[in-house]
């Protein structure tokens, strides 16, 4: 780094000038130094990050001045409400265009690619023993409740 200049005499506005312009650079380089530099960004965003997204999180951030700037219930409940908007913006976008969740799978049918979960979880057929078993449980709860 160069060394600083020391500061000259100055009797006109154009010395001023010179010498404000000169501190200015040095100071710039001083920081460049001193201070680690930004990595270049991606050119593109995430996919993921579209109009709705960009709402929610901009309504987050809003919502969080105005909890900083003058904490109340009502600004705190507002803050959370834009929170859960923003996590449930995300988490749609998130999701695959076809609506099908997948499972990653590891080992060898991991090249096969991934496998569909399914949308929604079927229900359960409960059997006779089951449901013999469930009355019993309730027969001896209303029992032990009785005594």
């Amino acid at each position: 780094m160069e060394s600083l200049q020391s500061i000259p005499d100055i009797t006109t506005a154009e010395q001023l000038e010179t010498a404000t312009n000169h501190l200015i650079a040095d100071l710039q380089r001083a920081a460049d130094i001193a201070a680690p530099q930004l990595k270049p960004t991606k050119e593109q965003a995430a996919r993921r990050w579209n109009v709705e997204v960009r709402d929610a999180v901009q309504t987050a951030l809003k919502a969080q001045r105005s909890y900083t700037s003058a904490p109340s219930p009502l600004t705190y409940k507002e803050l959370q409400k834009a929170r859960q908007t923003q996590t449930k913006a995300i988490e749609v976008a998130k999701r695959p265009s076809d609506g099908v969740r997948r499972r990653r799978i590891r080992g060898p049918k991991a090249a096969m690619g991934p496998r569909k979960v399914g949308t929604a979880a079927q229900p359960q057929a409960i059997g006779p023993s089951q449901n013999a078993r469930a009355l019993q449980d309730s027969r001896n709860n209303a029992n032990r409740a009785n005594t």
